[in-house]
């Protein structure tokens, strides 16, 4: 790569003495997109020279600008064609007819983004375009609209040119989803032209021809996002979700209260956001959510809602003393907050009173009816503090009617009897079935060594927040239990951000492994919101989720972080077309010259 610096930088000086210069691209090695610069015009005769960083990574690398990396890439040409982005049309005719409505919802979408993608602006132009057409044809086996995690979301995209007046690229998929994540790849198949010309203003490039068999590795592809501790507004969480759906992350995880905030409307029991939310206009209404859930779905996401308990419960219980039922919270704001919590403000459920089962039902029947489909709920579960049940003479008092010890086997006793009782109540409402399982952070009542006298696999999931190093994954494998797993050194996206904790760059993010078993349904990022609100969120989030979603889409073979990053450079120029705003991967001089900043970081 030596020879090619020199060359760059020979041409930057005359990029400083002529105005007339003119810049292009060259694949050097089938791997790097590197600029040439000169002011001779002969000399860019050469027709192996791209017009931009964007079409020479059209057919530069074997793994081109595509992210996350396909399963299978069985063919991909080496040159590229234009067409015109108003001559774009689609074939439904192998569709069921329960499909029509979310076919042309996502094909409305992929128009949006390729305008987006590739910096074209609404036209007006209906009678005689210019330029080939390129036309979709879908074939989708299944009428189902259901995402789960038995849902199929593979897909075959062949994309082949037939003559000079249209482009056919078509898509078997066993369902809708998998229909939806061929169209994202196809989109990463196309960049624009750099001509400014009017007849050539809506032409887009677009691989000649390719075939390429996808799938994901995992079930579950994850991101957490905390709403709780700061409160992030529907545009942002919206925003979210297009990165996500664009990086082919298929669940959304809305931790949507905690101690701090309780900003959820219940219909039953207004008081709680009355008194959680930190405004009345920092509040989810119902209806908000329901749209968030649609906006979710037509991009291949699942929303699953966590309302943490026992623990993690704080503002927005203290109000039911006044109403007759009781303690619903105790230890709420509680001082010196390090006896009674692990965060401020303090603020657990009180396990003894049973208003807090005829609260939680209402609560769990209104996101229940929002979210139909969606059989899987989280429940949280970690972090109770014993000390706080312990200082609450109510709870101490029934523990010693129950025959319990004021111990810690005691208190895991109660901590059970409670997770038994909110079990009973959501599968009461759900209707059971063998799909209904509730999730739970691992936690002290999810100890290998006892988790079977409190939790049926049957039963539970348990998402993991362990360090990569720890053998917990294993150990509850080996008793049955299916997982989700969130490596707390590498998928915690607050870490570097408050205390000791370390920052983890994508790469650490992307070097992360976790395990190939049949139990691991997949993995999540978590951007827990202390330290972080709608001035910072996408920031930290972007482009690190981005390299969670190819570790667990195709979970590739780590051989050359250079080839890496020329794609996920391509994968944030997508994002922050999205309106979102990434942060950077390097000084862009190394994005431009790719391969001429190896082992930097």
């Amino acid at each position: 790569m030596q020879k090619i610096t020199v060359i760059i930088i020979f041409m930057t000086n005359i990029f400083i003495q002529s105005d007339a210069i003119i810049r292009k691209w060259h694949c050097y090695d089938k791997s790097y997109c590197v600029p040439v610069i000169s002011s001779n015009e002969e000399f860019f005769t050469n027709t192996s020279l791209h017009a931009s960083q964007e079409l020479c990574r059209l057919i530069c690398g074997t793994n081109r600008g595509f992210w996350p990396i396909p399963y299978e890439i069985k063919e991909l040409s080496e040159n590229y064609i234009t067409f015109n982005v108003d001559k774009l049309s689609f074939d439904f005719r192998n569709v069921s007819q329960n499909n029509m409505q979310f076919l042309n919802d996502i094909t409305h979408i992929f128009k949006e983004n390729l305008r987006k993608f590739n910096k074209i602006e609404n036209s007006n132009q209906k009678n005689d375009i210019n330029g080939r057409g390129l036309n979709i044809i879908f074939n989708v086996t299944s009428s189902s609209t259901i995402l789960d995690w038995n849902t199929d979301e593979s897909y075959t995209l062949n994309l082949k040119s037939a003559d000079s007046k249209n482009i056919f690229a078509e898509i078997d998929a066993e369902t809708i989803y998998g229909a939806r994540h061929g169209l994202e790849t196809l989109s990463q198949m196309i960049a624009p032209l750099t001509s400014t010309s009017d007849d050539e203003r809506n032409m887009l490039a677009i691989i000649s021809k390719g075939l390429i068999k996808d799938k994901p590795l995992y079930k579950h592809r994850g991101l957490l996002l905390d709403t709780s501790r700061n409160y992030l507004s529907l545009k942002y969480i919206r925003e979210t979700i297009d990165g996500m759906s664009i990086s082919k992350l298929n669940v959304f995880h809305w931790h949507i209260t905690d101690a701090q905030s309780f900003p959820l409307e219940v219909k039953s029991y207004p008081e709680m956001a009355e008194y959680g939310s930190y405004s009345p206009d920092k509040i989810y209404k119902l209806s908000e959510i329901k749209s968030i859930i649609d906006y979710a779905k037509i991009r291949g996401i699942r929303v699953i809602m966590e309302i943490d308990a026992p623990a993690h419960a704080g503002f927005g219980w203290q109000w039911g003393r006044a109403a007759g039922l009781g303690n619903l919270a105790v230890c709420v704001n509680k001082q010196p907050w390090r006896l009674f919590c692990i965060q401020p403000p303090c603020g657990q459920l009180n396990p003894v009173n049973p208003n807090v089962s005829v609260v939680m039902r209402e609560i769990y029947r209104d996101l229940i009816e929002i979210n139909k489909d969606e059989l899987n709920f989280h429940m949280g579960g970690d972090e109770v503090h014993m000390g706080c049940w312990n200082s609450t003479r109510e709870i101490t008092d029934e523990m010693r009617k129950r025959g319990y010890s004021t111990n810690r086997e005691g208190f895991l006793q109660l901590w059970s009897d409670f997770q038994d009782e909110m079990l009973k109540v959501y599968q009461s409402i759900i209707g059971g079935g063998s799909q209904a399982k509730v999730i739970l952070w691992s936690s002290d009542l999810t100890n290998p060594v006892h988790i079977r006298n409190f939790l049926s696999p049957s039963n539970y999931i348990i998402q993991t927040w362990v360090e990569k190093e720890n053998s917990l994954n294993h150990e509850l494998l080996k008793e049955g239990y299916q997982l989700i797993i969130s490596t707390k050194n590498a998928w915690y996206f607050d870490h570097g951000f408050w205390g000791v904790t370390q920052y983890y760059g994508w790469k650490k993010v992307y070097a992360n492994k976790i395990l190939a078993d049949s139990g691991v349904l997949g993995g999540e990022g978590c951007m827990w919101g202390e330290f972080v609100d709608q001035n910072s969120l996408h920031t930290k989030i972007w482009p690190r989720a981005a390299a969670l979603a190819e570790r667990l889409w195709s979970d590739p073979i780590i051989s050359n972080y250079d080839e890496v990053e020329t794609r996920l450079n391509a994968q944030t120029k997508r994002l922050t077309a999205m309106g979102l705003t990434p942060d950077a991967l390097r000084p862009e001089w190394c994005l431009l010259n790719e391969g001429n900043c190896p082992n930097y970081h």
